[in-house]
């Protein structure tokens, strides 16, 4: 595509998702060649849910079932709570995130892959060179105190109420509040769109 003109690449991130996040420009000439903008990257939240609201967008149903981060399930930064709600109710995606480590591990040099990377998995710590791969961490998800026991009880137990930080489960769209402008609806919430 650079080859015909000017690649402009449009990316929804927001700098008050992470602090990394935040150390980018709102728009930058990336290493390919390429033009990246960032147009709701000064946004809150709130405004964020706004326009969702302004033209009549549902949020990612995955919101609702207690999803902080929606582009990829599972997203190699969720949290760990988050990866066992995945484990508990999206099983399929763990499944085949393993039938997908072993091919690449078939095809790896060192004859190991992981889904994620090798140096954020939690059990790497006193293994080095042995990595920790998605049902270790699916599993790893289940424990408390850094991994060392089972939790006798989850702050989520079925039936027990909403999961989403959002509270999307409860209502089928965002509630109106005010940003302080006055003249912005907004939905409530801290998480990430």
């Amino acid at each position: 595509m650079l080859k015909a003109g000017p690649v402009l690449q449009w990316l929804g991130i927001r700098a008050a998702e992470s602090t990394r996040r935040a150390r980018h420009p709102r728009w930058n000439r990336d290493d390919s060649g390429a033009f990246l903008w960032r147009p709701i990257f000064d946004w809150s939240i709130q405004q964020v849910w706004a326009m969702h609201r302004r033209h009549g967008l549902a949020p990612n149903p995955l919101y609702a079932q207690g999803m902080g981060r929606v582009g990829c399930l599972p997203c190699i930064h969720c949290a760990k709570n988050e990866m066992r709600l995945i484990a508990e109710r999206f099983p399929e995606h763990i499944d085949r995130i393993e039938r997908w480590e072993a091919i690449v591990s078939a095809a790896s040099k060192r004859g190991v892959s992981t889904f994620f990377g090798a140096g954020t998995d939690p059990l790497d710590a006193g293994r080095p060179g042995e990595y920790a791969r998605i049902r270790t961490i699916a599993e790893w998800s289940k424990t408390t105190r850094g991994g060392r026991q089972y939790a006798l009880f989850f702050d989520h137990q079925h039936g027990s109420g909403c999961l989403s930080d959002l509270a999307l489960c409860e209502r089928t769209e965002p509630e109106d509040v005010s940003d302080g402008t006055g003249d912005n609806p907004t939905a409530a919430g801290e998480d990430t769109p």
